[in-house]
C-alpha cells in the first residue's frame, strides 16, 4: 500500500559503507529508522506511519523531501547493484547522501556534532558535494525550515 520508500539516515549510511569499520560502529547503535517516502503523503501521514510502525517498529521518522525522493528515483534502475563498489548508482547515492547531510549544517535544529563526524567520515570515502543539488536543497530548507541559523 504505501511502500515507496528507502531507508535513509543511519540504515542507508551503513549500508552505503558496509567496508568502514568506522561507519559501521558509528551506525550500530541506532535504533531508530528514517524513511523517506517517494510521494507527498499528504493527509494520510498518520496511517502512513502506523503502517511503517507495524513494520519497523515504534521508532521511526517519516520523511519527504521532494528533491531528495526525485534524486533517488533516479537512481532505481542502480539500486540492485549498490553492493558494487565500482557501481556509478553507488558513487551517485553516496554523493547524494554527503550532499544531504551538508545541506543540514547551516540549522541549529540538527545535532551538529554527529553531522560534522558523519560528513568527515564520508570524506574520508572521497564523497563529493553536488552543488547543484545543494543549493537546491539549501533554498528547500529556508522555505519549510525557516532562516538559517547565525553565530553572530
Amino acid at each position: 500500500m504505501f511502500n515507496y520508500h528507502s531507508f535513509i539516515g543511519s540504515k542507508l549510511f551503513a549500508h552505503l559503507f558496509p567496508d568502514n569499520p568506522k561507519i559501521q560502529k558509528r551506525c550500530s547503535g541506532n535504533k531508530d529508522v528514517d524513511i523517506l517516502l517517494f510521494r507527498d503523503p499528504g493527509g494520510a501521514a498518520p496511517s502512513i506511519k502506523e503502517y511503517y510502525k507495524g513494520l519497523f517498529g515504534n521508532k521511526i521518522e517519516l520523511h519527504y523531501i521532494p528533491l531528495i525522493s526525485d534524486y533517488f528515483k533516479t537512481l532505481v534502475p542502480g539500486l540492485p547493484k549498490i553492493a558494487d563498489h565500482d557501481d556509478p548508482y553507488r558513487t551517485a547515492l553516496r554523493n547524494m547522501f554527503f550532499t544531504l547531510k551538508a545541506s543540514h549544517l547551516p540549522w541549529d535544529t540538527v545535532h551538529k556534532n554527529k553531522t560534522i563526524y558523519d560528513l568527515f567520515l564520508m570524506s574520508e570515502e572521497n564523497c563529493k558535494i553536488d552543488e547543484t543539488l545543494l543549493n537546491k536543497l539549501l533554498n528547500y530548507w529556508e522555505q519549510t525550515k525557516g532562516s538559517k541559523w547565525r553565530a553572530d
